[in-house]
C-alpha cells in the first residue's frame, strides 16, 4: 500500500496483563495494520501534529477520541485531591476535536471511541462539515478481533486509495520534497555550513526582508528539485488523464481565488504584491520592488496600481466593426435574385446578430489571456465582497498607478496578497507597456497593397 498510516492511541504500547506480557487490543491491531502497511504509531495528541509536519500526507489517519494520561491530568494550580479522580467531560470531548478542526488531513480518519454514538452525534457534523466523506467514527469495544478490524480498514484504505487516486500526489510530493530538502542541505552545506548566514546578511544589505529572501532562494531551488522528478509528473498525469472536472464552475472560482491570491498576517512585512482596500471602494496593488520598500518614507511614496470594482465594463471588449444586419441581408438577395419574405429578413438578422453576440463573446473570454489589449490587465475571481469570488478587477496601466504616502499604506487597510508568479506577471506587463517606444504607423494604400500581395 502506498503511504504511511498514522496510528494515534494512548494504550498502543500498553499490555492488558504485564506478567503475561500479553498485548493489549490496540496493540494487537497496532502490530495486525504494520504486517501489511508501514504505520507509525504515536501516543500523545501532540505527537499527531508533530508527525503531520514532519510528514505531511498519511494514506490514513487512525485516531483514538480519548488519551486518558492527557485527559485525567491533574491541573497544577488546584489543591483539590480529587480532581485527578474525576474526567472532566469537556476536556475529553474537546480536545481531539480542537485538534482536528486546527489540522488539515488529505486523507482517510477514522476515530475511535468507546461512546461512538454520542461522539458522532454530538461533533459528527462538524467534522464531516471540514473532511467530508474522508471521515469515519467507529466502535472502539469492537476491537477483540483485531485481524479482522484490521483487514476492514486496509481494504477500506486501499478501496478510497484506487477511487481517489489524487491522493498519489500529495503523498509523492512530500515524498520528493523530503528527498530534495535532504540533497539541498547536503550539497550547500558541503559548501559551507554558513551559507544560510551569509546569504542572510546578504540579503539584508540589499534591504529587503532577508528572511524572506533566504526562503526564496531555497525554494527556487527546491521547485527546480521538484519539478526534476519524473515518478511525480507521471502520477500528474495519470490523474489528468482520468478526464474528471469540476461540474461547477463556482468550486472552480473559489480553486483560482486560492492559487491567485494569498492571505497575510500582521507579523509579515509589506511585500511586492500585497493587496490594500483603500476608501471609496478603491483597491492597490503594490509594485515597488522590495529592495526599495525599505526606502518608503513620507517623501518616498509607495507604488501600486489602483482599480475599482466598477472599472470592468465589457465595452472594453466589443467588436470594434460596425456589423449591420440590412446591408448583408440586401447582398444576400442580390446572389439569390429575389427577395426575402419579412419572416425570413426577421430570422437572418436574428441570426446574424446572434453570432456578432457570439463572437463579442468570444472576444470576452479571450481577455483573460491578457493578449487583446496591452494597457489592460484583468484579474480574475478578485474578491471585492468577502467570499464573493465572481469579481473581475481590471486594471489599466494608463490609469492605474498611483503614488500613495506610506501612512495611507497600512498593515490594517492590507486585505491579502497577489501568489507568484501572478504578481510578477502583472510588474512585467506594467513596464512592458509602459517602455513601449512609438514608431511612425504605415499609410492605408500601403496596408491595402501588402495585404493585396499576401
Amino acid at each position: 500500500m502506498e503511504g504511511v498510516i498514522l496510528f494515534a492511541d494512548d494504550k498502543l504500547l500498553d499490555y492488558s496483563d504485564e506478567s503475561s506480557k500479553k498485548s493489549s487490543l490496540e496493540n494487537k491491531l497496532f502490530r495486525s495494520l504494520s504486517e501489511s502497511s508501514p504505520v507509525l504509531g504515536v501516543k500523545k495528541r501532540d505527537q499527531v501534529e508533530n508527525s503531520l509536519n514532519a510528514i505531511g500526507t498519511f494514506s490514513a489517519v487512525i485516531l483514538d477520541w480519548q488519551f486518558d494520561d492527557e485527559d485525567n491530568l491533574d491541573e497544577e494550580d488546584d489543591d483539590d485531591e480529587t480532581v485527578g479522580l474525576i474526567q472532566k467531560p469537556s476536556q475529553i470531548e474537546t480536545k481531539t476535536f480542537d485538534l482536528l478542526m486546527r489540522n488539515e488531513f488529505y486523507s482517510l480518519i477514522y476515530i475511535y471511541s468507546t461512546a461512538k454514538e454520542e461522539i458522532e452525534a454530538k461533533y459528527g457534523e462538524k467534522l464531516r462539515e471540514k473532511y467530508k466523506q474522508r471521515i469515519e467514527f467507529r466502535d472502539k469495544s469492537n476491537l477483540s478481533n483485531t485481524d479482522q478490524e484490521a483487514a476492514e480498514l486496509l481494504k477500506a484504505i486501499e478501496k478510497w486509495r484506487e477511487a481517489n487516486k489524487k491522493i498519489s500526489i500529495p503523498i509523492s510530493w512530500g515524498q520528493t520534497i523530503n528527498k530534495s530538502v535532504q540533497s539541498i542541505f547536503s550539497s550547500l552545506n558541503s559548501v559551507d555550513p554558513n551559507w544560510i548566514k551569509e546569504l542572510y546578511d546578504t540579503a539584508k544589505i540589499d534591504g529587503v526582508t532577508p528572511s524572506v529572501e533566504v526562503l526564496n532562494l531555497f525554494q527556487n531551488i527546491l521547485s527546480e528539485k521538484v519539478i526534476q522528478d519524473k515518478l511525480l509528473r507521471d502520477k500528474i498525469d495519470e490523474v489528468a488523464s482520468q478526464n474528471e472536472e469540476l461540474s461547477d464552475s463556482q468550486k472552480y472560482a473559489e480553486l483560482i481565488r486560492i492559487l491567485y491570491y494569498g492571505y497575510t498576517s500582521d507579523d509579515d512585512p509589506i511585500m511586492t504584491g500585497d493587496i490594500f482596500k483603500f476608501d471609496g471602494d478603491k483597491f492597490g496593488i503594490v509594485i515597488t520592488p522590495e529592495c526599495d520598500i525599505r526606502h518608503i518614507t513620507e517623501e518616498r511614496k509607495y507604488e501600486l496600481l489602483c482599480f475599482k470594482k466598477a472599472d470592468y465594463r465589457k465595452g472594453n471588449y466589443k467588436l470594434k466593426a460596425q456589423i449591420k444586419a440590412s446591408p448583408i441581408i440586401k447582398k444576400a438577395e442580390e446572389f439569390k435574385g429575389s427577395d426575402f419574405t419579412r419572416n425570413e429578413k426577421t430570422n437572418l438578422s436574428k441570426e446574424l446578430n446572434e453570432q456578432i453576440k457570439k463572437a463579442e463573446l468570444d472576444l470576452q473570454i479571450e481577455a483573460f489571456t491578457q493578449t487583446n489589449h496591452p494597457r489592460l490587465h484583468i484579474l480574475p475571481c478578485f474578491e471585492f465582497d468577502i467570499d464573493n469570488y465572481g469579481g473581475i478587477a481590471l486594471i489599466d496601466f494608463r490609469s492605474g498607478l498611483e503614488l500613495i504616502e506610506c501612512s495611507k499604506v497600512s498593515k490594517d487597510k492590507r486585505v491579502g496578497k497577489l501568489n507568484t508568479p501572478y504578481i510578477q506577471e502583472l510588474r512585467q506587463r506594467y513596464l512592458s507597456y509602459k517602455g513601449r517606444v512609438g514608431v511612425p504607423g504605415y499609410s492605408k494604400k500601403l496596408r491595402e497593397w501588402l495585404l493585396s500581395k499576401n
